[in-house]
């Protein structure tokens, strides 16, 4: 499906509906924080503002960094990399997760200041299989070595680590 925000063509099980009119929104605009199609964005622009309403603009939303030290990430690597991630997919599964090989952990903090959640995805490569698993699981996801390496190319890119 073609993204009504960006115009990105992806699967429709990767996205959101408007929060307006339900056309589809791809996930990277989700994870940018956009609710809104174009032609939703541009009623909203074109609407007079109600009586008192605040006029300001909203603050742009910029990704942080915070290990190994806290800067404001690169936002065309950060989505490079967020699209990166959401193309990993399970090819498979194995019911014990391997010990042996290098290992990457990605910890994701997201949600509302008051209430924020956090996940961990362990990836483990060995080889050419790497693995990907969840805290508390003893089973693991076999995912593609190659979209593996391409997101933490940028990982260790926007973390300053030397190949």
């Amino acid at each position: 499906m073609i993204c009504r925000a960006c115009g990105r063509e992806e699967r429709a099980s990767e996205g959101y509906p408007c929060a307006d009119c339900g056309t589809f929104i791809c996930l990277i605009c989700s994870f940018e924080g956009v609710t809104l199609c174009k032609a939703c964005q541009e009623k909203q622009k074109g609407a007079a503002p109600a009586a008192g309403a605040d006029q300001s603009t909203p603050p742009a939303e910029v990704w942080k960094q915070t290990k190994p030290e806290a800067k404001d990430a690169d936002q065309a690597k950060v989505t490079d990399l967020l699209t990166d991630l959401s193309n990993l997919k399970a090819d498979k599964f194995v019911e014990k997760a391997s010990t042996t090989g290098e290992e990457f952990s990605i910890t994701v903090t997201f949600g509302n200041t008051d209430s924020l959640q956090h996940e961990t995805v362990k990836f483990r490569k060995s080889g050419n299989d790497v693995q990907a698993t969840l805290g508390g699981e003893s089973g693991a996801a076999i995912v593609s070595t190659a979209d593996y390496d391409r997101a933490i190319a940028i990982v260790k890119d926007l973390a300053g680590i030397k190949k």
